[in-house]
């Protein structure tokens, strides 16, 4: 798992780009703020590539199904709200409208309201397939009912960024 604190030019630059409408039928936090959530996980995985000198291109502003290309992957960060340091028993979860989304991996991040911890990582394959477990809506899975069909995992099972980061290095 990977810290970073939130600047301040990552809130304003959120902020900007937050529409205050839905992004599509998918989104489940209807007011659109979860743009803002998710933005600031865009920026954490950013400054990560960046922290690591490697090269990457941020695609979000243009497509609907992924956020970043890193050499032939392309990326797509999910992000919580959360509060306090996230568990290895806390799930993560994608709704089932997005698995025919056009990405070859997820990095997952949790953000409180000072603070973004990138989780890990997941293939788009594996997390449908064999890592991720399916859930509906008004389903109770742990203190949570479910909004929307949907797949989750617990964060434990995520691969380590550290991995990721010898993936997208070529070593």
């Amino acid at each position: 798992m990977v810290k970073y604190i939130i600047r301040h030019n990552w809130i304003n630059y959120a902020h900007i780009k937050h529409t205050g409408h839905p992004f599509n039928q998918t989104t489940i936090v209807k007011d659109g703020k979860g743009q803002i959530t998710g933005t600031l996980g865009e920026m954490a995985f950013g400054r990560w590539l960046t922290d690591l000198d490697i090269d990457f291109e941020y695609c979000a502003d243009d497509s609907m199904n992924f956020d970043f290309k890193v050499g032939d992957y392309r990326i797509d960060v999910k992000t919580k709200k959360t509060h306090g340091v996230p568990r290895p028993d806390y799930m993560v979860r994608i709704p089932k409208s997005q698995e025919r989304q056009q990405c070859d991996m997820y990095v997952f991040a949790y953000a409180t309201d000072h603070e973004i911890y990138l989780l890990g990582f997941a293939s788009k394959s594996e997390f449908w397939s064999s890592l991720g477990h399916s859930v509906k809506a008004g389903d109770k899975t742990e203190s949570h009912t479910e909004k929307v069909d949907a797949q989750f995992a617990y964060i434990r099972d995520l691969t380590d960024m550290q991995r990721l980061d010898l993936m997208l290095s070529d070593f």
